[in-house]
């Protein structure tokens, strides 16, 4: 027979029991006489009573509110221990759902930076770790993360990304395309360069879908992004890894230059290309690795000399539209010489391609002459804060290094020549280009020491000059406040790309009395000019910001907006792994309102 907890339940003032036979009970309520079965649980009970009698409800609810302040006035004494644990029981709740909220603030921050799988939240694993962390969260669904949480994440980072943006004076974008071969579809990804409060920043923009990869749509979508952060009237300088011009300038001011690290990738492609013992070589090690990493009998034979397979099925396999991993793949293979002889030795040359002895000297000349543009292109990526004014004295320092190699054989001086010639044909007025040269001579690492040319630093002082009279009025008066200009200790540590410069430094290098007097915009330029340069390893960023400032105010203002150019058209290796996870992740394929909500995250 069902035991009836009449006492512990509201329901019962509106239901009466009826009869009780055979484990069935059957209940009556009392404002319209309906039989009811009763099933161990008043579910069914407050249903009707919520659906027949809403009125009555309300009504009692009224009187208990009443009795109960009735109550309250006569005995406000003994009520006020339920007053504040009421209180307690309200801000209790209140602070439980603020909680929650910024837990799950925290999740989609953690599913956004790290390219999670929203599925993956709601997985056993998780949802276990999630209730060992705190059991009274409750992780909301896939689609709320999606169309609640999400998108006002994303809009208090816009929000955020506004407000730094608006600080900036001036801005450079630089513009990167890519293709999802998966979904054939090409993407823009635009990110902003630019300093706000003596601060550097880069920023993701945006990452566009394109209908077409041409010119025009490209440049139409770059409007677009400029207009969208409302910053069309402050951006100065693209960067672009196409072929394209992109910028109009009957319809912008915008000056364009080209990505560095593209230049260096077709420039060492081509070069590989027109030598033809190179190129044979050079895939030769292709299809060794592609046999090394997939072949099971060459892992066996591994095994059966004592050879560790792990360090040969690691081998680098490169991209063949990077120049780079050329450089990777024959550094892997040269360092794996003394396994991959002996099971050259015990197979069929039908089976693994063997190397020659002329062919491993070839690849460990070519290793040493790849190595300065290697160097090259990992400084520039690897530098998290000025890159454009390296580009000149990195240059130079890449040609000399490649014309001092001696002792090259025939086939790989045919390529470090031809590699040579096309430097040449490339970077021939590098020194008279105004970005360049302005950045180069405004980094204080570098300053004139940095150009070959006397000509070009006249060019570049000239350029300077011509610059800074857009936006300032000389005055012809000074100051007598003096500063002192720290100097700080010479260059120690170098090595083959930088060989050349720090020689330079040396010999050029003269003393200077480090007073900084304020004066005209000409004297100012000679001050700076004279001013000792500093080391490789600051930031001449903050140089600028903390002792530059005071000392060259006018100079600073043409410095910090030049040296926030980027060199590279692509995003730094933190950005640009966790954007290839987005658009080339297999388990996710996101709309492009969830593209942008992710990257900005």
């Amino acid at each position: 027979m069902s035991k009836i907890r009449v006492k512990r339940s509201a329901i019962w003032q509106y239901f009466s029991i009826n009869y009780q036979e055979n484990g069935y009970t059957i209940v009556k309520c009392n404002e319209c006489d309906l039989m009811v079965p009763y099933c161990k649980n008043t579910t069914n009970l407050w249903s009707h009573i919520r659906i027949r009698h809403k009125n009555v409800v309300i009504e009692n609810e009224l009187l208990n509110q009443s009795n109960r302040k009735k109550s309250h006035a006569s005995t406000s004494s003994k009520f006020r221990p339920s007053t504040s644990s009421r209180i307690c029981d309200i801000s209790e709740k209140y602070f439980d759902s603020r909680r929650d909220k910024e837990i799950t603030r925290s999740l989609i921050q953690i599913i956004a930076e790290n390219v999670i799988p929203f599925s993956a939240v709601h997985g056993k694993i998780f949802r276990n770790f999630v209730r060992a962390l705190n059991d009274k969260y409750k992780l909301p669904d896939i689609a709320i993360l999606i169309s609640k949480y999400l998108p006002e994440l994303y809009e208090h980072k816009r929000v955020e990304m506004s407000e730094i943006l608006s600080k900036a004076t001036n801005i450079h974008l630089a513009v990167s395309l890519c293709t999802d071969f998966k979904r054939r579809i090409p993407f823009m990804i635009t990110i902003a360069y630019f300093c706000a409060n003596g601060v550097q920043h880069h920023k993701l923009l945006q990452i566009s879908c394109l209908k077409q990869m041409n010119e025009t749509t490209i440049r139409e979508n770059l409007l677009n992004v400029a207009d969208t952060w409302e910053i069309a009237s402050k951006v100065r300088t693209v960067v672009y890894n196409g072929k394209s011009d992109i910028v109009n300038a009957n319809e912008t001011e915008w000056r364009q230059i080209y990505c560095f690290g593209r230049t260096l990738n077709l420039m060492t492609r081509n070069a590989i290309r027109d030598s033809k013992i190179i190129n044979e070589l050079v895939n030769k090690c292709r299809n060794i690795v592609r046999l090394f990493r997939f072949d099971n009998s060459v892992a066996k034979l591994l095994r059966k000399l004592g050879e560790n397979s792990s360090k040969i099925s690691n081998l680098f396999k490169d991209t063949p539209d990077r120049w780079t991993t050329v450089y990777l793949l024959l550094n892997d293979i040269n360092e794996s010489r003394s396994i991959l002889s002996k099971v050259f030795v015990k197979v069929s040359k039908k089976d693994v391609p063997s190397l020659t002895e002329n062919e491993w000297r070839i690849i460990s000349e070519m290793i040493m002459v790849l190595k300065p543009l290697h160097e090259a292109t990992r400084e520039l990526l690897v530098d998290c804060t000025v890159t454009i004014s390296k580009i000149i004295p990195i240059v130079h320092g890449v040609e000399a290094a490649l014309k001092n190699m001696d002792n090259l054989s025939q086939d790989v001086t045919f390529f470090r020549d031809n590699l040579l010639t096309l430097f040449g044909k490339r970077f021939e007025n590098i020194e008279r280009n105004p970005v360049y040269a302005i950045a180069t001579f405004l980094d204080p690492r570098y300053k004139d020491i940095a150009f070959q040319s006397k000509e070009c630093v006249k060019l570049a002082k000239h350029l300077l000059i011509k610059e800074l009279n857009c936006f300032d009025n000389e005055k012809n008066n000074f100051d007598l406040h003096v500063d002192k200009v720290e100097v700080k200790e010479e260059n120690k540590e170098t090595n083959i790309l930088w060989a050349v410069f720090d020689k330079r430094v040396q010999e050029l290098q003269t003393e200077s009395d480090n007073c900084v007097i304020y004066c005209s915009l000409k004297h100012e330029l000679e001050r700076y000019a004279n001013v000792k340069i500093i080391n490789r390893k600051t930031d001449p960023i903050m140089w600028w910001k903390n002792m530059g400032q005071s000392t060259f105010p006018r100079l600073s203002k043409l410095a910090l907006e030049y040296l926030c150019i980027p060199s590279f058209s692509a995003p730094k290796n933190l950005l640009f792994s966790k954007i290839r996870k987005i658009l080339f992740n297999r388990e996710m394929e996101l709309s492009t309102m969830l593209i942008r909500a992710f990257t900005s995250l």
